[in-house]
């Protein structure tokens, strides 16, 4: 009974669908849509709403989807030959349903011209199924179709499942036997690389021999790329790429063994010939391929191209050179050497990326040439000492901060200073090189009206850093010689006026000075005690 009132029920919504008002037409398509009747009265009557108006047709296509019995389907991708207006919503709705559309969708396809044909393909494309390769491979060996359907199955490869995959590479192996022309062989080798690359490499091996037209090659070899090769294979490659007379495929085999994670084993020697060719690119591809070969050899012929019109070839020798031990001297030679700061500022990149076996004899000849730079090339000077304190981390900062007294004691502050701070501003500054920035600023504004004592001075700084760090900075001060009783009055009484570590800092050094040193000094210090109760 209640069989029955549905068929009446679905009877009087198909009767508003022929022959009501537009709005209640609408309104039946969508009740329609919702109760997902599979008679084929309605299915029909859904149909034909079509041809009433594309408002009323959209709806009726959506209730068509929701259906989805395959007499629905059917309708819907007869929408899509027969209603241009609504043919890409058709055609959408069956790409939503999915495989179980590609059936209709396959028997539609002859009947298709055009654009019809090029959006159910698309639909066919998103996931293949047995019933939609047929088309597909047909698609591919149609010269109006071949470049759409390649480029829908490239774009889908993800989507593609290894079964699918391997029926699509076998339909279109036993076609290519065929008189296919050479344009649409190659764009079909595209397709079969992007979507079973693993599972065609015995096809594209077999179509990289010399024997084969030329832009079938290129896409054979092409379609290599990311694909385990063995020894002999790209040892095969690098003897074409050799040969002037296969140069029409050059560029492909270039692609191929450019993409390999590493140096294949035994083409090295080709690859050195190649540095010396007369074609450019291939001495850039070379070039690029040899950068991580390493060697002495190599290095020297790197380091000719650093400074070449062609910023790939500087790229390209800049990197072979970054993993080159064998070139850390040459390179450091020609970057202390050089006229040129933007060669200069190359080889301090590619020294960088070695720093970690710069040896130590070769990081204190690089300081003591930077220390000399420092006066006629500070940029340069500044480039070395950057470099050597990378290099060197803690252990060379003693023997920099060792020349940068010396060239204190030789009043040359100003340079001290530059070497001191740049150690400071690194990761691995002590105490020590505190006390020398100090000490330096110390002598270098003795004769300065302000004073090294006065508040706010940056030399009191770096010492109230050091006193509370537990440095002897008493201890180090009155064995300086070169500081005098005055400086150390002006820094003792400074302090005094402070609390805790400092002032007591203050208070040693007016004692030693009151004890130790004689004439104004001392009895300043002296005077200076009995005020504070001392």
């Amino acid at each position: 009974m209640l069989l029955v009132v549905m068929d009446d029920t679905i009877k009087s919504i198909v009767e508003l669908l022929e022959a009501g008002r537009p709005e209640l037409q609408v309104a039946a398509a969508q009740v329609l849509g919702e109760l997902r009747p599979k008679d084929a009265e309605a299915v029909e009557a859904l149909f034909d709403g079509i041809d009433r108006s594309p408002v009323l047709g959209r709806f009726c296509l959506d209730a068509l989807a929701k259906i989805a019995t395959p007499l629905a389907l059917a309708k819907l991708s007869e929408a899509v030959v027969e209603y241009e207006v609504l043919s890409d919503h058709a055609a959408h709705l069956l790409g939503e349903v999915g495989a179980p559309a590609h059936v209709v969708l396959a028997e539609i396809y002859p009947q298709a011209v055009g654009e019809q044909r090029g959006r159910i393909l698309s639909v066919l494309g998103r996931e293949l199924s047995p019933e939609s390769i047929p088309v597909m491979v047909a698609a591919l060996l149609a010269p109006d179709l071949t470049d759409t359907a390649a480029t829908l199955l490239e774009s889908a490869h993800e989507r593609i499942t290894p079964p699918m995959a391997k029926l699509l590479r076998e339909s279109l192996q036993k076609r290519l036997d065929e008189a296919v022309p050479p344009a649409i062989v190659a764009r079909i080798l595209s397709v079969l690389a992007a979507v079973d690359a693993k599972g065609s490499k015995a096809l594209l091996i077999k179509l990289v021999e010399p024997d084969v037209a030329p832009q079938i090659r290129a896409a054979a070899f092409r379609g290599l790329r990311g694909v385990e090769l063995t020894t002999l294979q790209t040892k095969a490659m690098m003897t074409s790429l050799e040969d002037n007379a296969q140069k029409p495929v050059h560029e492909a085999i270039r692609e191929v063994l450019i993409s390999l994670p590493e140096l294949p084993s035994g083409i090295a020697p080709g690859l050195k010939r190649l540095l010396a060719s007369r074609q450019q690119e291939q001495r850039l591809f070379a070039l690029r391929m040899l950068r991580t070969a390493g060697g002495a050899e190599l290095a020297k012929s790197f380091l000719k191209l650093l400074d070449h019109d062609d910023e790939r070839f500087r790229v390209a020798a800049a990197d072979g050179l970054s993993t080159n031990k064998q070139a850390i001297e040459p390179v450091l030679k020609l970057m202390q050497s050089t006229k040129n700061p933007e060669l200069a500022k190359s080889c301090a990149a590619i020294l960088d990326q070695l720093k970690e076996h710069i040896s130590p004899k070769l990081q204190k000849a690089a300081a003591e040439k930077s220390i000399k730079l420092l006066s006629s090339n500070v940029r340069l000077g500044d480039m070395l000492l950057d470099l050597v304190i990378g290099a060197g981390g803690a252990k060379i900062v003693p023997f920099l901060t060792e020349k940068a007294v010396r060239m204190r004691r030789a009043q040359r502050p100003a340079e001290a200073l530059h070497v001191l701070a740049k150690i400071a501003a690194s990761d691995c500054c002590e105490d020590e090189v505190h006390y020398q920035i100090a000490l330096t600023k110390l002598l270098a504004s003795a004769d300065e009206a302000e004073g090294a004592g006065a508040p706010g001075n940056s030399t009191m700084g770096f010492f109230t850093v050091l006193i509370r760090s537990g440095f002897p900075l008493f201890d180090r001060l009155k064995r300086e010689s070169s500081v005098k009783p005055e400086m150390l009055l002006r820094i003792a009484t400074y302090y005094t006026s402070a609390v805790g570590s400092e002032r007591r800092f203050g208070t040693d050094l007016l004692q030693h000075l009151a004890e130790r040193t004689k004439g104004r000094a001392g009895d300043e210090a002296r005077l200076v005690l009995r005020s504070a109760g001392i």
